[in-house]
């Protein structure tokens, strides 16, 4: 898509208005659609709209990276922003790491925007840090499901600590922001653990029990790391981690999925399983696999 500068300008100054009156935290009423990591695979996004339906028969709720790794990241996010604009109420969009400005510069997004409109990529790349800054942290469905892109965080003492927490939020780089759109659950972890990834933190089932009692929820959807099988749950079943990216990158032969929550809060698995020869046995013995290298900060 070739998109002009003053189409750039105006989606993200629109979309911009909105992610300004949105809290932190934000609730979200069933039925819904949760989709984990897009990483800039468009055709992949196009096919789950087509297949799930789109907004604003659908209601969506994405956690985030939608840009950097895959080669359409400028696709993904005005696409996104477009139908945010439009239908404000029936899709939600939450931050990933990758919404980082320190993050997407390394990672692909700039040179993708340089690369798209040469003469004014730097100020594109820059007008979308801005509105980054400015996108909610988590998502609360019908109070019993919490939705967010990374994990937990130690600060992390009441809801109301993230739902009133002041946007914009500018390369958050410690706290409970920060940790949220960093952290992974662990087994092997009692408590918390500093995250090899350089940032955040990794943490045990006996945390997720603990704030699962604590903030009167039921689960915890979150994103962040690539599954084999697009979808890992730990903790009985309290923390779901989902991926929507399949044949990630082209590197992995991964399948993806997508959380679809009714009006009851029960909680379908749908998962999209690329035509790969042998794939139900790789899923079945990998069962899970990430690179945590990937994400890793210098």
């Amino acid at each position: 898509m070739k998109y002009t500068k003053e189409e750039y300008d105006n989606i993200i100054y629109e979309v911009s208005q909105i992610f300004s009156s949105e809290k932190a935290l934000i609730d979200v009423d069933p039925p819904c659609v949760v989709v984990g990591d897009l990483h800039g695979q468009f055709n992949d996004l196009m096919n789950m709209f087509v297949l799930l339906g789109r907004p604003p028969e659908v209601v969506y709720v994405f956690t985030g990276d939608y840009v950097d790794r895959g080669a359409m990241s400028l696709e993904c996010i005005m696409l996104l922003f477009a139908y945010k604009i439009c239908y404000p109420e029936n899709i939600y969009l939450l931050r990933g790491n990758h919404e980082i400005a320190r993050v997407n510069k390394k990672y692909g997004f700039y040179d993708e925007c340089i690369g798209a409109i040469p003469k004014y990529g730097e100020e594109v790349w820059a007008l979308f840090q801005r509105c980054f800054n400015n996108l909610p942290i988590a998502a609360l469905i019908a109070t019993k499901i919490l939705c967010m892109h990374g994990g937990l965080s130690p600060s992390l003492v009441t809801l109301d600590d993230l739902r009133y927490h002041k946007k914009p939020i500018r390369n958050p780089f410690r706290g409970i922001v920060n940790d949220m759109l960093w952290a992974d659950p662990d087994p092997s972890v009692f408590e918390w653990k500093t995250s090899t990834r350089g940032s955040g933190f990794v943490f045990g089932t006996n945390v997720i029990d603990d704030v699962c009692t604590r903030l009167g929820i039921e689960l915890i959807i979150r994103a962040h790391q690539m599954c084999f099988d697009g979808y890992w749950t730990v903790a009985g079943r309290k923390l779901i981690t989902i991926f929507s990216a399949p044949v990630y990158c082209n590197l992995y032969k991964n399948a993806a999925s997508v959380l679809r929550v009714d009006e009851k809060l029960c909680v379908q698995v749908i998962a999209f399983v690329p035509e790969t020869r042998d794939i139900e046995r790789l899923i079945k013995t990998k069962n899970r696999v990430w690179d945590h290298t990937l994400d890793n900060l210098d």
